[in-house]
């Protein structure tokens, strides 16, 4: 027996050939396509990261937060004077 790959003579009962790796009575399943997938990881993470983005810039243009407020009820100071 030779083998398809590389024609190297084969020993009876192998299933790969010793020179070139190639299989000689096995099928090799083809690699699945993973680009839909990828496509699909890549959209989620850049999504994710906009959201981190605007919670740490404080959110969209033109919301208002709450000020905030000490244990009292009474608004804090902010630091001006």
């Amino acid at each position: 027996m030779s083998c398809p790959g590389c024609a190297a003579a084969v020993g009876e009962g192998r299933e790969w050939c010793v020179r070139c790796g190639a299989a000689l009575r096995t099928r090799v399943a083809p690699t699945p396509r993973w680009r839909a997938g990828g496509a699909l990881a890549l959209l989620a993470a850049v999504a994710v990261l906009c959201a981190v983005i605007l919670v740490l810039a404080g959110g969209p243009a033109g919301s208002s937060a709450a000020p905030a407020t000490d244990a009292s009820g009474a608004t804090a100071a902010t630091g001006a004077s």
